[in-house]
């Protein structure tokens, strides 16, 4: 995943290389739980499951572990963009 044009979310990428490159076999999203946890609080760590739905979207070439419906996405969106701006707050 790369967010490069979102502060603070450009960071996950390299965290989670570092994090896979200590420990190959860790789950890509408890890595990404951690992630946001340490950046945005433990209450809003369930972005970093989240987040799998914003890098589905329309995105070409990747494959993602789930599939998710158009409503599915809507809802997720609304959730991630609800939390963000909580924790803009």
């Amino acid at each position: 995943m790369t967010y490069t044009m979102s502060p603070k979310l450009n960071l996950l990428p390299l965290y989670a290389a570092g994090r896979f490159f200590l420990d190959a076999d860790a789950d890509p999203t408890v890595s990404s739980r951690e992630f946001c946890a340490r950046v945005f609080g433990e209450e809003h760590a369930i972005l970093g499951e989240l987040l799998e739905a914003f890098e589905s979207w329309r995105a070409g070439g990747i494959t993602p572990r789930r599939q998710w419906s158009n409503e599915e996405l809507v809802r997720v969106f609304g959730e991630i963009i609800e939390r963000l701006e909580r924790r803009g707050r």
